[in-house]
């Protein structure tokens, strides 16, 4: 009873907790009970008052403590109230949270499509990245082959420049070879022309020895026969043939003297032979050492000519092989676009790396939210997995766009690698016009010839670019490019102070030069050599006399350039300077189709 009572008193609360106390006190009780009903012995009465005791202690105990059970169920009855309350609260703010984050969880749903597709974006990027790689790095092994190849002709036509300024070389050799040739053989034929006309001579000589001693035979006869008619005669007579004899041994001794002297001629005259024979001996080896030589020198015109056809063939393939630098230089232009799509993908990367920025922000207010859920809920764990699962998919998609960025980056490393020289990739063509002697419109056709930048210009041939004047026609020939390789390559090189110094020097592009050094007025240099006629000796005569131009030698006259040509000794008076002048005149005028079909009729510079 006593045990339902305090069960009813405690409202069945906390009842588990008192059981076993009440249960131990209500055995006590009947062993105590049964031990007073029954055998009494002094043994079990000492151990029941022990009992009785700890009985008394135990009820005291279990009334303190069920005052105090009773007191902390009015406290814990309070909390209870409280925690009631507050868990009404927190069911309303689950519902709302759930409810909110119901949306968020579809939205993520549907995110996680978004973020499929981007995905899949990232990887077909990914795939056009390498692809263009790929594409880049062939084009770029492309144009070194082809670059290698055009190095290679430009050198071979280098070579063949060298091997044909060798042979003008020993065909100016040879010419002067000629020269001293013909100057020798006019020698021989003054001396020729002197023992000729000593030969003349003989014949007189020796008929006035033949009449001296037909006199004298004459005189024998005489004397005899007048001596055999008449003895008187011949002494009265004895007296003048005696002095006729002496006048006669006179003549005589004259005649022996002019027969000796003829002896003496026929002596010079044999002598004279023997020397003639030796000069036409000399002559006709002369001359067969000028046929050969005139053999040689058609030679090596053959060969002059063979080698310019080959020149003009390598022409070709060095035309042929800038159109294919033309069509590489449009490679590059889409290998620029292909950077371009490239800088666009970047731009994307970059737009979607915000995005997921954003994202990753929204995700981390998400899994705040879902953390406060999470205590009061253990419904938001498996969102707290998904949650999870697309913060693994984000950190995925940031390392996709992490390699992505390395592989552009590698991308520029690469084409910061390829040579500026190969593909002389600029963003703007070079200002030709700071070369002293290109204008707007040169440059305009050195444009057309595919000479856009200073290297360029530096690296052209003298012929190339003497061809691009030529395709403007008649009033561009007059320009000399002799110098535009020089100066465009300081320019190239950015030596800004050389190419200075260096245009203080030239008038129009030209070098200038001054006839004293007292002089202060410069006179423009022309190749004189031009000229048919006038070689590099012949040409260093003239300047040595102060004529450097076209215009000073049209208007030197002919006696003047005969005496420049004798005063250097006899090699150069075989020379014939007449046409020099009328050549000189049309080169000035800058008429050279006029100049080259009066060259085609003229032979060494000479009409005929």
């Amino acid at each position: 009873m006593i045990l339902l009572g305090i069960f009813d008193a405690c409202n069945g609360r906390f009842a588990w907790e008192i059981i076993p106390t009440l249960l131990g006190a209500g055995i006590l009780g009947w062993l105590m009970k049964h031990f007073a009903g029954s055998k009494k012995t002094s043994i079990y009465k000492n151990a029941a008052d022990t009992w009785e005791s700890k009985y008394n202690r135990a009820t005291e105990e279990h009334k303190s403590s069920t005052q105090n059970y009773q007191n902390l169920l009015s406290i814990n009855e309070k909390s209870i109230d409280n925690y009631t309350v507050k868990l009404s609260v927190l069911e309303k703010d689950l519902a709302t949270l759930i409810s909110e984050n119901k949306s968020t969880l579809e939205t993520l749903a549907s995110k996680e499509g978004e973020i499929a597709k981007f995905k899949q974006q990232v990887a077909g990027l990914d795939a056009s990245a390498k692809q263009m790689a790929k594409e880049k790095e062939s084009l770029i092994g492309e144009w070194d082959n082809r670059w290698k190849a055009i190095n290679t002709e430009l050198s071979n036509a280098k070579k063949l420049e060298g091997v044909l300024t060798s042979k003008e070389d020993e065909l100016n050799k040879l010419k002067e070879q000629l020269s001293n040739t013909e100057s020798q053989k006019l020698q021989l034929e003054l001396r020729l022309k002197s023992a000729s006309e000593i030969a003349g001579k003989l014949p007189g000589l020796e008929a006035e020895l033949n009449t001296l001693k037909q006199n004298y035979s004459n005189a024998e006869t005489g004397f005899a026969s007048k001596l055999n008619t008449a003895d008187l005669d011949w002494k009265n007579k004895l007296a003048e043939q005696g002095k006729k004899v002496d006048s006669l041994q006179n003549t005589l001794d004259a005649a022996l003297a002019k027969a000796a002297k003829a002896g003496e001629l026929e002596k010079t005259n044999t002598a004279l032979e023997l020397e003639l024979k030796k000069v036409q001996t000399a002559e006709s080896e002369m001359r067969d050492k000028i046929n050969e030589q005139s053999q040689q020198l058609d030679k090596l015109n053959k060969e002059i000519s063979h080698q310019q056809l080959t020149l003009q063939e390598r022409n070709k393939k060095i035309t042929a092989l800038e159109e294919s630098l033309a069509t590489n230089n449009a490679n590059s232009s889409n290998l620029k676009v292909l950077e371009t799509e490239l800088a666009a993908q970047q731009s994307r990367y970059n737009n979607l790396a915000t995005e997921l920025s954003g994202r990753n922000t929204y995700v981390h207010d998400l899994e705040s939210k879902l953390k406060i859920a999470g205590d009061s809920s253990t419904k938001l764990v498996s969102k707290d997995k998904e949650l999870n699962e697309l913060k693994r998919q984000h950190e995925g998609l940031q390392t996709e766009l992490n390699s992505l960025q390395r592989l552009y980056k590698e991308a520029e490393a690469k084409m910061a690698l390829i040579p500026t020289t190969a593909f002389v990739k600029k963003d703007k063509k070079d200002d030709l016009k700071i070369v002293e002697g290109v204008g707007p419109k040169i440059e305009e056709l050195l444009n057309q010839d595919g000479i856009l930048y200073f290297e360029q210009l530096a690296d052209a041939s003298y012929v190339r670019v003497r061809r691009a004047l030529d395709k403007g026609g008649d009033k561009f020939r007059m320009h000399d490019p002799g110098t535009w390789g020089q100066q465009a390559d300081l320019a190239a090189r950015g030596e800004w102070e050389e190419l200075k110094k260096l245009q203080s020097e030239l008038d129009g592009g030209r070098r200038v030069v001054y006839v004293t050094e007292q002089a202060s007025t410069p006179v423009k240099r022309d190749d004189l050599k031009v000229v048919e006629g006038i070689g590099p000796k012949i040409e260093e005569l003239l300047n040595n006399a102060g004529i450097y131009s076209f215009e000073q030698l049209a208007n030197a006259r002919y006696e003047r350039l005969k005496t420049i040509l004798e005063e250097a000794g006899p090699r150069f008076q075989m020379h014939d300077p007449a046409s020099w002048p009328e050549q000189s005149k049309l080169a000035a005028d800058n008429k050279w189709e006029e100049l080259k079909a009066l060259q085609e009729k003229l032979n060494a510079g000479r009409k005929g």
